[in-house]
């Protein structure tokens, strides 16, 4: 424990050794109190050509997925370090062991995560949703930034290649919104991407009905199954 304890905390101070990763964890802060009182105005700048207030749903569930993207991202580059300085050689013959190392490295972007997606929903105020939705919504989000650390930590070799796969997961992260402009069947097909359930999940919350636990119930089978082969990959490539 003591010795996960000190991983944390070297995390901690790596995060805020430079000056992206500071940016990058105040960054949802940041967006979030801007969208309160910046989406409003612009909504009503563009109110004769466009409703935006109406798509307050949509833009408030990207507002809570961000920071998990953030999070793996950063998370991501640290592990790439790691790779590179052979620390995580290192930490897999200590006590931690291999499975103590990637379950910390799974459960620590979780639980920041975790923390972003319960408080950013209030701050931003546009949508209004059940307690026991945003944490469901919130346990959903919060496997992404793991996702997001791993994918990179899997296929990138270096920081350069790191940064180019987190423009990717900004790429994906856009799928949801053919299921939310699409009325066709092309409207499942982001379905196969982990954002296409937790973002349209939160819209489906805040509309109500029985939509909801359909994208919660497949979205959780849809994010685990992703994460364990991510998962069983890094185990293969840390050997």
């Amino acid at each position: 424990m003591k010795k996960l304890l000190k991983l944390m905390i070297n995390d901690i101070r790596n995060m805020t050794r430079e000056p992206m990763f500071i940016l990058m964890t105040i960054g949802p802060f940041i967006l979030a109190l801007i969208g309160r009182y910046g989406i409003p105005i612009i909504s009503r700048g563009f109110k004769p050509y466009i409703n935006i207030s109406a798509h307050y749903n949509i833009i408030s569930a990207y507002f809570l997925a961000f920071p998990a993207l953030l999070i793996g991202v950063m998370i991501g580059l640290l592990m790439l370090d790691e790779k590179d300085d052979g620390v995580h050689l290192v930490l897999m013959i200590t006590p931690i062991e291999k499975k103590g190392y990637i379950a910390y490295r799974v459960l620590f972007p979780t639980m920041i995560s975790f923390f972003y997606a319960i408080v950013i929903l209030p701050i931003v105020g546009f949508t209004t949703i059940s307690f026991i939705s945003t944490i469901l919504i919130a346990i959903m989000m919060s496997l992404e930034a793991p996702m997001a650390a791993l994918f990179i930590s899997n296929f990138a070799s270096n920081k350069i290649e790191g940064l180019t796969l987190s423009k990717t997961l900004s790429i994906l992260i856009l799928s949801p919104l053919l299921g939310y402009i699409l009325k066709s069947i092309w409207r499942w097909t982001g379905a196969m991407f982990p954002y296409y359930w937790s973002i349209l999940s939160v819209v489906r919350a805040a509309e109500g009905g029985t939509g909801f636990w359909f994208f919660i119930v497949i979205g959780m089978i849809n994010h685990i199954l992703i994460l364990t082969l991510l998962i069983k990959r890094f185990n293969r490539n840390i050997c």
